[in-house]
């Protein structure tokens, strides 16, 4: 019951104070008539002290009693009330659906993960009085109450694909686009989109993530037109990601280096991308290997075992994928054997995006029964948010001794730190100045 007065307090409010004022006007000498007639008469002039503000009722002789104190408070608090009501009704339902005439603004479409990063990058890089439109189709995103209430952010409820959408968003002026969605063929599609609507020589500068290198590849030539594609900026910040795991925390920093051996948990896209950026660094050797754990088929090792791709360094060894879930104990009996007898510096990646699974998986080969594996050095892929709450997690059930290889990789941190390099470098990025 009292959750339920917080949610509707104004409610809540405004039934108490109609009640309120019921009854004191049943005690006070402005109610004339008699009967039945003398209650509706006292609500009647209840509902009016909301609506004309008790202009045609009069006002209680004195405060000599509580009834006429309350009703006192009742007159001023109603009309109050009703105020606030209609300033609630005309900035929610009335100026917020009118489009503001924005330019030289910009426009983020997605407001996901990668759509929020870039969200608060904007705001810490540009001027305040840079106008923000964020085009997001969820309705329930969970980062809508925030944004819509800040009066630099305008908030679109639609298809960034869609043509009336983008025009309403007036994308047409903007001084950029910056697109963060991780479905290409609808990033790909906004470009289509967009690219009737520039006019020439007034084209925003326009950012488009991209997962797939091949897609990009095939639709981009053929399809967009070339003053178009001068002023897009194709990134993967994932790749960047990725790529800063693979060349700061997988390198083997000793005098005389081990071979290495890479063990990757989950191959979604993060795993992908690191699997390639471990093939593609320098050092690797033919005495390095990899192996795979996923729960899905992997075809990207078959492939590579039979056609490795030209310009890679030399191949490792490549193990068979082992196909199942992670929490199987048979999974890390078979990788303990592979590792037995070897003296390779092992890295043990948890890619999953799963931060409790790859932290409980971590803890649990670190405090159990000595093996290749409690000595190898672990990388948990961590969201930052939760860094700081699983490092605690992290000195309550293991020793200092037994966390000294196990890494927490702040994948948020590090996926916002690509967007800056990406989009707001001080080489490609502005000042946003003042929009109209």
């Amino acid at each position: 019951m009292l959750s339920w007065t917080i949610r509707f307090w104004k409610q809540t409010l405004v039934a108490l104070t109609l009640l309120c004022a019921f009854f004191c006007f049943l005690q006070s000498d402005l109610v004339t008539a008699a009967g039945i007639m003398r209650y509706l008469q006292a609500l009647y002039f209840s509902l009016s002290l909301f609506i004309l503000g008790a202009l045609d009722i009069g006002f209680p002789p004195d405060a000599s009693t509580i009834a006429d104190l309350l009703l006192w408070i009742c007159y001023f608090l109603a009309p109050l009330l009703t105020a606030g009501f209609l300033y609630v009704f005309v900035q929610e339902r009335l100026l917020k659906n009118l489009s503001p005439r924005y330019r030289h603004h910009t426009v983020i479409c997605g407001l996901g993960r990668s759509g929020k990063l870039v969200f608060e990058l904007a705001k810490a890089n540009y001027s305040k009085k840079n106008k923000i439109v964020i085009i997001e189709a969820n309705p329930d995103n969970p980062h809508g109450t925030e944004i819509e209430n800040d009066p630099a952010v305008w908030w679109i409820r639609g298809d960034f694909t869609d043509k009336l959408i983008l025009k309403k968003a007036r994308a047409h002026q903007a001084r950029e686009i910056i697109i963060t969605t991780n479905n290409d063929f609808a990033n790909l599609k906004a470009l289509f989109t967009l690219e009737p609507m520039l006019a020439p020589g007034r084209v925003p500068r326009i950012f488009c993530h991209i997962g797939d290198p091949k897609l990009l590849a095939t639709f981009k030539d053929p399809l967009l037109d070339e003053t178009l594609l001068n002023q897009v900026h194709f990134f993967n910040a994932y790749d960047e990601v990725t790529r800063r795991l693979a060349r700061n925390w997988l390198q083997d920093r000793a005098e005389e280096p081990h071979p290495r051996t890479f063990i990757l948990v989950g191959l979604g896209r993060f795993g992908r991308l690191l699997l390639q950026n471990i093939l593609a660094d320098p050092e690797l050797t033919e005495e390095d290997e990899i192996a795979i754990v996923t729960i899905q088929q992997c075809y990207d090792i078959a492939r590579l075992k039979h056609d490795w791709p030209a310009g890679l360094n030399q191949r490792p060894r490549l193990h068979e994928p082992i196909i199942a879930n992670a929490s199987d104990p048979a999974v890390w009996d078979q990788l303990n054997s592979m590792l037995s007898g070897r003296n390779n510096k092992v890295y043990l990646i948890l890619c999953r995006d799963d931060d409790i699974a790859n932290l409980e998986t971590a803890i649990t080969l670190k405090t159990g029964p000595a093996s290749p594996l409690q000595q190898a050095t672990v990388i948990c892929r961590i969201f930052s948010k939760t860094v700081k709450a699983m490092s605690d997690v992290l000195e309550h059930k293991i020793t200092r001794h037994e966390q000294r290889d196990l890494l927490l990789f702040p994948f948020q941190d590090e996926l916002k730190e690509a967007f800056r390099e990406e989009i707001f470098h001080p080489d490609s990025s502005r000042e946003a100045g003042d929009s109209d």
